[in-house]
């Protein structure tokens, strides 16, 4: 542990007088290309639910994670998590904004519910599912959310990671200062544009509890992984971090709780299955009129809507298609 702390202190203080222009450079490049979305395209939709799902994004990825579930649900809305402004304090703040967001401005949501009746499911990837059980209470006075759909997510982060490690990442950014940070940051966002071996290498520091599950992709999906982060902004991941690691399932409102189905890989190191097993039973004696259904992968990772794509559109199928044929 201390070997870590040393370690991550070192590299910090090496680097950081060295950050502000290369964070300039990667603001500037990330400006030029703008928002990575897909473009709308005419499907041949494999399944056309009524029902719409609404999926969220993660911290540093966009709309394309889910480029292998588009193409077969008609009514799948996948909304990236920089649509609004960084979060100024919880989570909840964050999810009652994005509530607002839709209902207010948000055309095609408001399309989406009314053809529906005010009917839809929620989820996401990573904390975008984590950030949906709470838009759907925040969107409880208008909608009605069937279900919540975790895809190599959690109901929440503290947790369901190792605890050392969160531990140690609230200690990082409890000690180094916002700037230094940021800076951090910064340089992250700038080896993943270049997408060089210092890349792979710096994910490695950064993910130094992961095992190389996290790097072994096909090029595709590697390139993909480290192209998505190019529009993301400092001072939104900072922000987002540090109010996904503040939440806790305690925060969640019993009223207004949707059934939880989640798919999570058996080798997700980011998020160990064992502890999602563990925090499942936690959660049921917290929440004893809950419902909520785990389903594990086996030989999967964290990226599943990539690397195990027809695994999950099964599973979307199955908990979004069936239960409203």
């Amino acid at each position: 542990m201390l070997w870590y702390i040393g370690s991550a202190i070192l590299l910090f203080v090496a680097i950081y007088f060295k950050l502000s222009s290369v964070g300039r450079n990667a603001s500037a490049t990330a400006s030029k290309k703008g928002s990575m979305k897909l473009k709308v395209e005419q499907y041949n939709f494999t399944h056309k639910n009524h029902t719409p799902l609404i999926l969220l994004t993660s911290l540093f990825t966009d709309v394309r994670m889910f480029q292998k579930q588009m193409p077969h649900f008609e009514n799948l809305y996948v909304v990236d998590l920089n649509v609004i402004e960084p979060p100024s304090g919880s989570l909840d703040e964050y999810a009652q904004k994005l509530a607002t967001h839709f209902t207010q401005k948000d055309e095609r949501f408001k399309q989406l519910l009314e053809a529906s009746n005010g009917e839809y499911f929620v989820g996401g990837f990573c904390v975008g599912g984590m950030t949906s059980l709470l838009l759907a209470k925040h969107l409880s006075k208008t909608y009605h959310c069937k279900g919540a759909i975790l895809i190599g997510s959690c109901v929440s982060f503290v947790e369901c990671v190792d605890p050392a490690k969160a531990k140690l990442k609230n200690m990082l950014l409890s000690v180094l200062s916002e700037s230094i940070v940021i800076n951090i940051i910064k340089l992250y966002l700038y080896l993943n544009q270049k997408g060089t071996w210092i890349a792979k290498a710096f994910n490695r520091f950064i993910y130094h509890w992961s095992s190389k599950q996290h790097l072994d992709h096909n090029d595709s999906t590697q390139e993909l992984l480290m192209d998505m982060t190019l529009d993301r902004e400092p001072t939104f991941v900072l922000r987002l971090l540090e109010a996904e690691f503040q939440f806790s399932s305690r925060d969640l409102d019993a009223k207004h709780m949707p059934p939880i189905y989640q798919l999570h890989g058996d080798g997700d190191d980011l998020i160990p299955i064992q502890r999602v097993k563990r925090f499942k039973k936690h959660f049921i004696q917290q929440y004893p009129d809950a419902t909520y259904h785990l389903t594990s992968l086996s030989n999967a990772n964290h990226y599943l809507p990539l690397d195990n794509a027809e695994q999950v559109n099964n599973f979307i199928t199955r908990h979004v298609i069936n239960a409203t044929d």
